[in-house]
């Protein structure tokens, strides 16, 4: 009786013994399945990788864009040309930095200073420094009140777009301009300092009536004869820059969403990449502008900033607004996806469309969650 009751007892260990094999083999079968499915490669996805190219190229495409059509309509269109440069003679800083440097080049030219040195007495001569500064003062007041004058506004409006539009036919061929014996494209000046010379002798500085204001006063040299060629060849660039970059960011961006197997995924991508180059694109501009106005001096920089913010305006404004674009067009592919969060939003957007038409067929004007807020 004792031999039978001691079987069952090793059965039972023996069966225990089995099951614990089995654990072990099956915790090393679940071992070498993962090791296989960790080796196991995936089968390259051809199409992907041929979205993520395009959404590169997106990238820079779409980073170039604005600048090309910005300098474009700028620089190469008369009517938006004058439209942005002739109202900054009306900024009080630019009209003032203007009138200041007109009455120095001015008062140079005409040498007022040794003038007075010689028709004051041999013991007053001592007053010729300050009596320069003076008529130098003087002069830049009636250099403003010529900027600001809507006479002159009328004219600088129109010799503007008349110089733009002449410079646009010479650059393209369609017009011969002639030019100085050095070869040099020149903005001339000398016609506004003569009408300050005027008003001062108006004022009662006689002695300068005769005096004749040089005619190379007041020239910028705009371009010589020998750089015509590549001005010429920069224009024709930034005409075809003007559509063919814009074109080219539309079609890679089209490409990378049709061409992926994640065409949601990758509209999220895309706007993430058009929002980044437009934050790019604002930090150049933002890092430009302080290079170039580290460079201008103390007493000009605030006309130089106001120059500056009026030139790229534009630019900046359309870099902003396709910031927002990308940020909208991400936020939108996000929600629209398959995280919890964004399936709880839509959730919560619904139930409140659906109890607000409810609230509607139900002719309820009793406010809702919303209106309630808004009431208190």
């Amino acid at each position: 009786m004792n031999d039978e009751k001691a079987k069952p007892s090793k059965t039972e260990a023996e069966l225990q013994e089995e099951v614990e094999r089995l654990r072990k083999q099956t915790a090393a079968l679940k071992k070498e399945v993962e090791k296989q499915k960790k080796e196991e490669k995936k089968p390259f996805n051809w199409r992907n990788f041929v979205a993520w190219i395009l959404i590169i190229l997106f990238f820079i495409s779409a980073l170039a864009s604005p600048v090309a059509v910005w300098a474009h309509d700028t620089l190469l269109n008369t009517d938006d040309f004058v439209d942005t440069v002739a109202p900054l003679i009306n900024d009080d800083t630019v009209a003032q930095a203007i009138s200041n440097k007109a009455a120095e080049e001015l008062i140079k030219e005409l040498d007022v200073d040794n003038r007075l040195e010689n028709a004051l007495p041999e013991d007053l001569g001592f007053l010729a420094g300050p009596i320069t500064g003076v008529l130098q003062d003087l002069a830049s007041r009636a250099a403003k009140e010529v900027l600001t004058s809507s006479q002159f506004q009328y004219i600088w409006e129109n010799a503007l777009r008349f110089a733009h539009s002449t410079a646009l036919e010479v650059i393209k061929g369609d017009k011969v301009l002639e030019v100085t014996t050095e070869g040099e494209v020149v903005l001339n000046l000398s016609e506004l300092l003569q009408e300050v010379k005027d008003r001062l002798v108006d004022g009662g500085l006689g002695f300068l009536e005769n005096v004749k204001v040089p005619e190379d006063v007041g020239q910028v040299v705009l371009f010589t004869s020998d750089e015509l060629g590549l001005v010429k060849e920069g224009v024709n660039i930034l005409d075809t820059l003007n559509w063919l970059l814009p074109l080219l960011a539309l079609l890679f961006l089209a490409g990378a969403i049709l061409i992926s197997t994640d065409r949601r995924k990758f509209l999220l991508i895309s706007g993430v990449a058009l929002a980044l180059a437009m934050a790019v694109l604002l930090i150049i501009l933002d890092f430009t502008k302080s290079e170039l106005l580290n460079k201008v001096s103390p007493a000009n920089l605030p006309a130089a900033e106001v120059i500056w913010n009026t030139m790229s305006g534009g630019l900046v404004s359309a870099a902003a607004g396709l910031l927002a674009l990308g940020v909208v067009a991400a936020l939108g592919a996000a929600i629209a996806g398959p995280y919890k969060w964004a399936t709880w939003l839509r959730d919560k957007v619904a139930e409140l469309f659906i109890m607000w038409r409810d609230r509607r067929q139900r002719g309820d004007k009793e406010p809702g969650p919303v209106g309630k807020f808004v009431q208190t």
